[in-house]
């Protein structure tokens, strides 16, 4: 069998703790890092093979803009371990490309949650919106952040 794309679209925030790096227990960070990071790396590696016989190779982490340092002050306080976990996802992702350059890797965020009350946008719309940028885009653009619209999210 053979597998052209994976998309992991997998997050976790401490339920109903939105906390500054200060109150973060170690057990809730750390579980929140396993789920954002550890998760789609094991999903990754157990896809691997079957990508190796796909066609495309594509691996798709969806993300956040939390993550990117750009976004720090928009953020503020709280969301500390949730912010870090996926800026980490973003660096496995760019590990992941830099060591198969045959893989193609592109990141997006807004994947359109009901955990963001600040997000108009459906899941099926950011689905849509997800795989026509995805159709549009060619080996150059692997390794980059970016948004569902297509536009590089800076680091």
């Amino acid at each position: 069998m053979a597998l052209t794309m994976t998309v992991k679209a997998i997050a976790a925030l401490p339920k109903g703790r939105i906390t500054p790096e200060r109150g973060i227990a170690q057990e809730e960070f750390l579980q929140v890092v396993r789920t954002n990071v550890a998760g789609p790396a094991v999903v990754s590696q157990v896809c691997l093979p079957f990508l190796e016989k796909g066609e495309k190779k594509v691996i798709v982490h969806i993300t956040s803009t939390d993550d990117s340092l750009q976004s720090v002050s928009r953020v503020g306080a709280g969301y500390t371990s949730y912010c870090m976990s996926k800026a980490a996802l973003n660096m496995l992702a760019l590990k992941q490309k830099s060591e198969r350059s045959d893989l193609r890797h592109y990141y997006h965020f807004v994947p359109g949650t009901d955990m963001d009350p600040n997000n108009d946008l459906d899941p099926v719309e950011s689905v849509v919106g997800i795989l026509e940028v995805l159709s549009s885009l060619s080996t150059e653009d692997s390794g980059k952040f970016l948004s569902d619209d297509g536009s590089v999210i800076p680091w």
